[in-house]
């Protein structure tokens, strides 16, 4: 029995490690490919000086690869989703004088992060999803007088924290999915975009639209470019939406 059991943890034993060469190597690689994306974001500027937009993601990116983003001047627009970067990390993206477009979402960051980002005076555009924002960094974010669009979604703000904000930024267009009244701002957003791409909505397309959450309107949105006409919206809704809502 004792050679049987130790038989089975060696086994065991071996499987756990063969697991995590496996991640490791997975993780290794997620990290050349990011590390290969930046380098070849900073040749491209080096060689054109037209870098302005990029979208990082994933734990391989931790704050060596946000310094790298340092490189890239002429940066305009920045994503950075669910990362390994720190909330002081966010302190150097001060240093690029072109960012006027910042989203970010990630499950950790909350109000020390938020600080950090409030130093961007020259931010025109921000999106958060930051679950641990609460009052404390929507109050932060009120030093942003340069702002025209904002976006919080997802975190532990009061509804009166977020009015406060939308009355010290007037000239900012400040939008919550977390809100019922902004829902019904994004609706009327999202279906005026919809009729300059494809022309005029039926009716039912349009009510279809409407009943969806928030995830699959914004899956919706990811995949605007594949909506050519109103029969593919018709389609990708047929193909989306829950089959109760039909």
């Amino acid at each position: 029995m004792n050679l049987w059991l130790g038989s089975a943890m060696l086994g065991l034993l071996t499987l756990a490690a063969t697991i995590l060469w496996i991640l490791h190597r997975k993780k290794g690689r997620q990290q050349a490919a990011l590390l290969s994306t930046i380098r070849g974001a900073q040749s491209s500027e080096r060689r054109r000086g037209l870098v302005t937009a990029l979208h990082v993601e994933g734990s391989p990116f931790d704050t060596c690869q946000l310094q790298r983003l340092l490189g890239l001047e002429h940066l305009n627009e920045l994503q950075i989703d669910h990362t390994a970067i720190r909330s002081q990390d966010l302190s150097c993206l001060i240093r690029l004088p072109y960012l006027r477009t910042l989203w970010f979402n990630d499950p950790v960051i909350g109000d020390d992060g938020v600080r950090q980002i409030a130093r961007l005076k020259r931010l025109r555009c921000l999106g958060l999803r930051l679950p641990c924002m609460t009052d404390e960094g929507l109050r932060c974010l009120a030093n942003l007088r340069h702002l025209r669009y904002l976006r919080v979604d997802g975190g532990a703000f009061s509804s009166s924290a977020l009015q406060r904000l939308r009355a010290a930024l007037p000239r900012c267009e400040v939008v919550s999915a977390d809100n019922d009244d902004d829902r019904e701002f994004l609706d009327e957003v999202f279906l005026e975009v919809l009729g300059e791409l494809i022309g005029s909505l039926p009716d039912d397309l349009q009510q279809r639209v409407l009943r969806l959450p928030l995830e699959q309107l914004a899956q919706l949105g990811e995949d605007l470019e594949e909506c050519k006409s109103v029969d593919d919206l018709r389609a990708w809704l047929d193909l989306h939406e829950d089959p109760r809502e039909k």
